[in-house]
């Protein structure tokens, strides 16, 4: 979609920024496959294109509503990625991403790029809802360390 709009608006690759899905479903009991994971998974993938940039807002989103109440986070969060990337601020804009990984033993140890901040867990006192898969496609639970 992206590339159609900058190909018939022929105005070059200009900025196009977007909120990624909210958390919306509910909790699950046991880990799995997700195909909501996997569009905002999607979604990321297309920070490949030029210019573009993506609010992450899954710590804002309400379980049994795709849209977020909160919308003043939600716009303040692309703000940023407007300030930072076409106005030439500097202040961060990005939200976490996925570093590296390393295996020891039966320990994953992600780690997350965070621009500028920590990650954090903002109402809990843990970081819930880590899950890892192995080659043999079993799912469990992990626990997160911030």
């Amino acid at each position: 979609m992206i590339e159609q709009w900058r190909k018939e608006w022929k105005q070059g690759d200009f900025p196009f920024y977007w909120v990624q899905l909210a958390d919306f479903m509910a909790e699950k009991k046991n880990p799995g496959d997700s195909s909501w994971a996997e569009l905002r998974e999607a979604q990321t993938m297309t920070l490949k294109l030029p210019n573009t940039g993506q609010a992450v807002i899954i710590d804002l989103g309400e379980g049994k509503d795709i849209h977020p109440k909160n919308k003043h986070d939600v716009a303040a969060r692309l703000v940023r990625w407007a300030l930072a990337k076409d106005y030439g601020m500097k202040l961060p804009n990005r939200s976490p991403e996925f570093k590296s990984m390393e295996i020891s033993g039966n320990k994953v140890t992600v780690s997350f790029e965070c621009f500028g901040n920590s990650l954090r867990a903002f109402d809990v006192n843990e970081a819930v809802g880590f899950a890892v898969c192995g080659e043999d496609k079993v799912w469990h639970w992990a626990k997160g360390a911030v």
